[in-house]
């Protein structure tokens, strides 16, 4: 991987993503481990022309992930929106929410000390979780983190991912972005997980699905808005740490 010189596609972007593409570019082992990730996060590029230009110039062929190829299809056990379409058994539709209508403006939440924004505009699917630890005290709703409750986050991934990460949970061997250090990268504001999700199609309609997660506030290294450019991030160094409790599904207009 020649290094000596930036992809084509980099001088059509503006400052801050300049700097996120130069990261990823020198810590990528490979150009098709850095056209991957450049792939996730395509929607917040200033060009994305330019991108499919660069992969086309460089014949590099993204295959599409087997999630996103299943929720092309009918399935007899999915719901009406595509994170069902991971098994559907793995849900815990109780504590399913509807938030595409709800306004938060003048609102203000909070979860395990921090400030919790809730995914506006989305429809949440909750996963099955309880019980699934030694305490369920790290999903509760009080506010206050010396009850041992958590803070809440929000992850993006690619969907060849999310099944894993459904039934299993995170896994630090899989973090392939360094661009402002090593660990899973999660975020407290929705808006900013968006950015770097991918669109998935289901019944002629497309979705952008991010997890909901929490964090334990002991293991959580901030990231500041202006030294990520794109927004508060979080920095998990390891698993344990990070838990995944819900699939927020946004239609994109």
């Amino acid at each position: 991987m020649d290094r000596s010189r930036m992809p084509d596609f980099y001088d059509s972007q503006n400052k801050e993503i300049k700097m996120i593409i130069a990261a990823i570019f020198e810590k990528s082992t490979d150009l098709e481990e850095f056209a991957r990730i450049i792939m996730s996060m395509k929607s917040a590029l200033n060009n994305p022309d330019a991108f499919d230009k660069w992969l086309k110039n460089e014949e590099i062929e993204l295959k599409e992930p087997s999630i996103q190829k299943a929720a092309k299809k009918e399935s007899p056990r999915g719901g009406g929106f595509p994170a069902y379409r991971i098994e559907k058994d793995l849900f815990d539709p109780d504590y399913n929410r509807d938030f595409t209508n709800v306004k938060d403006t003048g609102r203000t939440f909070t979860r395990g000390g921090r400030e919790y924004f809730r995914p506006i505009g989305s429809r949440r699917f909750a996963i099955k979780v309880l019980g699934k630890y030694e305490d369920d005290k790290w999903l509760g709703s009080s506010g206050d983190a010396s009850t041992g409750e958590w803070p809440v986050a929000y992850h993006s991934t690619q969907e060849s991912n999310a099944l894993d990460i459904v039934k299993q949970g995170f896994d630090t061997n899989k973090c392939r972005r360094f661009a402002y250090g090593k660990g899973i990268f999660c975020t407290p504001d929705p808006r900013t997980a968006l950015a770097y999700g991918n669109n998935l199609d289901y019944n002629g309609k497309s979705y952008r699905m991010i997890f909901q997660l929490r964090v334990d506030p002991s293991k959580i290294e901030v990231v500041k808005k202006k030294d990520s450019q794109m927004g508060e991030y979080w920095i998990v160094p390891n698993e344990d740490s990070i838990r995944a409790y819900g699939i927020c599904c946004f239609p994109v207009d």
